[in-house]
């Protein structure tokens, strides 16, 4: 959820009016834009943006100084397990994290791949959703994963957490990418859902 130009379709849903006093915690949220989108709305988010790089977060801080909005410098698979286990209620969770990547350190470290760590990331994301209801975004651009096979795994791990998914809608690479449109495999994958 960087400054890319394929996620100008989901920065456009976030600024739609959503009504007040609602919590957006994004993952993985490199400068933050979904958050900064959800600012310019009229919902106001409360957010919590998470990501590992210092440098992204400083820029977001130059970009987001409006509170309340709580920027964390951390592995983000570790901290959404932290806020889980703190009991931590969010209306939308944005889960937009690298295609694989290396996370903690010494003999912690390990690798994670969309592939087998995505579904996790979800279940404890529906974990956290306001029991009222609230949405995942989910997104991935790893290629090799259908929007079949994604909106699968996605809807099992939310099944899973003892919570029930519904596809709302699913966000298409836009203008700029519509040489993408046309094939299921090559595009990133942007699902919005409805968790209750």
């Amino acid at each position: 959820t960087g400054l890319y130009i394929d996620q100008r379709d989901l920065r456009a849903y976030m600024k739609l009016n959503r009504g007040g006093g609602r919590r957006l915690l994004n993952l993985f949220s490199h400068a933050n834009s979904i958050s900064i989108a959800a600012h310019q709305g009229t919902s106001k988010f409360a957010t919590t943006n998470i990501d590992i790089d210092k440098s992204y977060m400083d820029l977001s801080e130059r970009l987001l100084p409006i509170p309340p909005n709580d920027n964390i410098v951390g592995d983000a698979v570790v901290w959404e397990d932290k806020l889980a286990k703190r009991g931590e209620i969010y209306d939308v969770v944005v889960i937009d994290p690298p295609s694989t990547a290396t996370m903690g350190k010494g003999r912690k470290k390990k690798r994670f791949t969309v592939k087998n760590d995505f579904s996790d990331l979800v279940y404890h994301s529906a974990s956290m959703i306001r029991e009222g209801g609230g949405e995942i975004i989910a997104v991935t651009n790893f290629r090799k994963m259908s929007m079949a096979t994604f909106h699968t795994l996605v809807l099992d791990a939310i099944t899973r957490a003892g919570r029930r998914g519904f596809l709302k809608y699913w966000v298409a690479p836009g203008e700029d990418f519509a040489h993408e449109r046309t094939t299921d495999e090559n595009f990133v994958k942007t699902l919005i859902i409805t968790v209750v």
